[in-house]
């Protein structure tokens, strides 16, 4: 009969309430919420889109949008109420 020391019961109550990393999820520009559509069109403007994924880090969901613009590539997080969380030259 195995017993459980209190070391070995914290342990895996902690890591029972770490944060699991979610994979990623490939969107479609016609598939988003109306206001992240919004700011990817705004941002975005002539550029072309290469890739759209929704992301979850922890409790955050956000979306990241990858486009080019002139041959240079930009990145947009983007919250699920439309707001520019980030913008990045790549």
């Amino acid at each position: 009969m195995k017993h459980w020391t209190i070391r070995t019961c914290m342990g895996l109550a902690a890591l029972m309430a770490a944060p699991v990393a979610v994979a990623d999820e490939n969107v479609k520009l016609e598939d988003l919420p109306t206001a992240v559509r919004q700011t990817v069109q705004r941002e975005v403007k002539n550029g072309k889109i290469t890739d759209i994924e929704r992301q979850k880090d922890g409790n955050t969901i956000y979306y990241e949008v990858e486009y080019t613009v002139a041959n240079k590539d930009y990145e947009l997080d983007i919250a699920p109420d439309g707001k520019l969380l980030r913008r990045e030259n790549d």
